[in-house]
């Protein structure tokens, strides 16, 4: 059952069940949603949108600590290049605690990409990082909607966004083609929107969705707009 439906200049989003996953990507609750929740381990890869690349955990702590969570001048001084811990303690030692830390800090902030560890041990992981889904490979983080598309299928098609917490993820899961796109626009037929997520094509029914409006069913779904924004009119309900 659909819980929302808005539309703009870049189209229209819609939201409804949920589903859940386990940390090999396979759904154990679905329905036909909009919503796919993975533990943010144990995914493959695909298609890449480019690497970020990572150094060690002392790197990857220092990174962190520059968005400002932390202050990082005293990071710097103990875990840095020249930092006082390379000279007092075994190298292994060093990273111990720069993986407890980092760890530490992702709980505070899951969202942040600087702040998640990614080494060999972790490889396979997700995060979700504004708007973004990485995937954690050899030599940094990878862009790719490979997991999430996945987990929304098949009662979906892709996955247009997400959002992150320290152990889930969660999908929004959208209908279409998934073709790329810039923005929204009406198919011949009059009644089928595709708007744009994330850079690719979805589609909704307009009259599906007028139907089924949580304010009010409507009539007579169309899809209209002008050169700047396609919607969903329904006209018995008052929209758009």
């Amino acid at each position: 059952m659909p819980v929302s439906a808005s539309s703009g200049e870049d189209g229209a989003t819609t939201g409804r069940t949920s589903a859940a996953a386990d940390s090999s990507g396979t759904q154990s609750t679905a329905g036909h949603g909009s919503t796919s929740g993975a533990d943010t381990g144990g995914a493959s890869a695909g298609d890449s949108g480019g690497t970020i690349d990572v150094g060690g955990p002392c790197e990857q702590l220092l990174a962190c600590a520059r968005t400002g969570i932390v202050p990082v001048t005293p990071l710097e001084q103990v875990y840095g290049e020249n930092g006082t811990c390379w000279d007092e303690f075994a190298a292994t030692d060093c990273e111990i605690d720069c993986t407890a830390q980092i760890n530490a800090l992702h709980e505070l902030e899951p969202a942040l990409l600087e702040c998640t560890l990614c080494v060999e041990e972790t490889l396979g992981q997700l995060v979700c990082a504004q708007n973004e889904l990485f995937e954690c490979q050899a030599g940094g983080w990878e862009a790719t909607w490979a997991p999430g598309d996945e987990l929304c299928q098949p009662e979906s098609d892709f996955a247009g966004s997400c959002s992150s917490t320290a152990s889930t993820l969660e999908f929004q899961c959208y209908d279409g083609p998934g073709t790329p796109c810039e923005t929204s626009s009406c198919a011949d037929d009059g009644i089928t929107l595709f708007f744009c997520v994330g850079g690719r094509t979805a589609e909704i029914n307009c009259i599906s969705w007028c139907e089924d409006h949580p304010d009010g069913p409507g009539e007579d779904g169309s899809c209209g707009g002008d050169t700047s924004k396609q919607f969903c009119e329904c006209s018995a309900a008052g929209f758009p």
